[in-house]
């Protein structure tokens, strides 16, 4: 089994243990990476650092991204405050 089968799809989701929508696959083909996850309930990230190709269409709850830095949110790491016995 091997993408774009459907099968490896949902081997995937077995694999995790957990829902279709609690995955994201990153990669570079829009049917590999793209298309057939979301045809799973998956999320998709789509690498491509100069856009689109030409009659490209990005599927609905799909992301366009330039490199997998684009992943990575910027949130501040704070360290929990102490709590004491009142």
């Amino acid at each position: 089994m091997r993408k774009p089968e459907g099968i490896f799809y949902e081997m995937i989701t077995t694999a995790a243990v957990c829902r279709p929508d609690r995955i994201v696959v990153v990669g570079r083909s829009m049917i590999k990476d793209c298309q057939q996850p979301i045809r799973y309930g998956m999320f998709a990230a789509l690498i491509r650092p100069f856009g689109l190709e030409a009659g490209e269409i990005l599927p609905h709850g799909a992301r366009l991204i330039s490199g997998l830095g684009d992943l990575v949110e910027s949130v501040p790491v704070t360290q929990p405050s102490k709590c004491e016995a009142v």
